[in-house]
């Protein structure tokens, strides 16, 4: 808690006195000046606040695992239906739904009750359980590939196969629709391809690497000096 209080401190500071100046500052001007247009609002200190936020969550689960209730589906369904009201909320502004201090995303609203749900649903008794479901396990899995990978598709539609992504005319919003759906299917393909070729391995390596014979924990080496 003290970490996330110095971060939200040292996010006002960069806000308040971070040198953008504003020469071609906007969406209008590319992706450099709508990078202008995010900063100074985003910035790693912001968002080290919202990933601060989440490993509180993972501590307090940890000390919660053993618990199960019907009390905890009630409180992270809650948590959904409240991540789901944040986000209906900034429908019509802008999409990074500035929040308190200006951190985006509905900071600390949206950030909280994805963590609440973190924190209740892996103890809850049925809702944990349908919400752990196929489906969403795939999207975890490749959900890193997603990200990485569906700007650029969106980059390259735009560029190979016009009109994607031109909204103006009386067939905007089809092409939209169109050039959206496109860009899922083609980035959830490249994802798993990216999760199954690339990530998996490595991570399966640097597992190996944890498991070698002579690399013991510290803990365990302190309990057991002998060894």
């Amino acid at each position: 808690m003290g970490v996330i209080g110095v971060v939200l401190a040292l996010h006002w500071m960069v806000v308040q006195w971070a040198p953008i100046d504003e020469v071609e500052r906007g969406w209008k001007y590319g992706l450099v000046g709508g990078a202008k247009a995010w900063m100074p609002r985003f910035n790693p200190v912001g968002f080290f606040a919202i990933f601060a936020l989440g490993a509180l969550a993972a501590g307090v689960q940890v000390k919660l695992a053993g618990m199960r209730s019907y009390l905890f589906d009630l409180v992270g369904l809650a948590s959904v239906v409240a991540a789901g009201w944040v986000m209906v909320a900034h429908i019509g502004g802008l999409n990074e739904g500035f929040g308190w201090l200006d951190v985006p995303y509905g900071f600390p609203w949206m950030p909280l009750a994805i963590g609440v749900g973190l924190v209740a649903l892996p103890s809850s008794v049925l809702a944990g359980r349908l919400l752990d479901n196929r489906v969403a396990r795939y999207i975890a899995e490749v959900s890193f590939g997603v990200y990485i990978w569906h700007f650029p598709v969106i980059g390259l539609l735009g560029r190979l196969v016009p009109p994607a992504f031109e909204t103006s005319g009386e067939n905007g919003w089809a092409i939209w629709l169109a050039s959206s759906a496109a860009t899922i299917i083609i980035s959830f393909a490249i994802a798993t391809l990216s999760f199954r070729l690339l990530e998996r391995p490595v991570v399966t390596w640097a597992r190996g690497l944890e498991q070698r014979p002579g690399r013991q924990p510290k803990r365990e080496l302190a309990e057991n000096p002998t060894r």
